[in-house]
């Protein structure tokens, strides 16, 4: 006998039972494939569903490499490109941060008879290497 998808789910979710704790996962066995359906808690959120056959594919393809499950390359994927977006607004506050960093670190490391002194024109070109002939 076949089963409608809706049949098939409705069977699975009179025959549930607990398989992990996340909750409930329902598998219901049709003609042309199977119906999995994992059941949440409140308040655990909403499983992702991937419509883009290129997306599942590149998922597919470093789950393959990496050797996780697609969930898993795909999680951690999200998480090192909320890292990079992170670093990235982090940066807005550069000029705040080289600040900190030379007042708390470079600053205190120099000889006191450096300290606040003006650097000269000719030391400064001696520093960047300029000389009679240019670079």
């Amino acid at each position: 006998m076949q089963l409608s998808r809706v049949q098939a789910a409705n069977i699975a979710l009179a025959t549930a039972g607990p398989v992990n704790s996340a909750g409930p996962a329902l598998e219901a066995k049709l003609a042309h494939g199977t119906i999995s359906v994992e059941l949440h808690p409140p308040g655990d959120g909403m499983a992702l569903n991937i419509k883009d056959r290129a997306t599942e594919k590149l998922a597919a393809e470093v789950a393959a490499i990496t050797g996780e499950s697609k969930t898993r390359a795909v999680r951690i994927a999200l998480e090192e490109r909320k890292q990079r977006l992170a670093l990235r607004i982090g940066r807005r506050d550069r000029a705040q941060e080289i600040r900190r960093f030379l007042e708390q670190e470079v600053w205190p490391a120099l000889p006191r008879g450096v300290r606040g002194k003006r650097v000269s024109r000719r030391e400064r070109e001696v520093i960047l290497g300029y000389g009679r002939s240019g670079v």
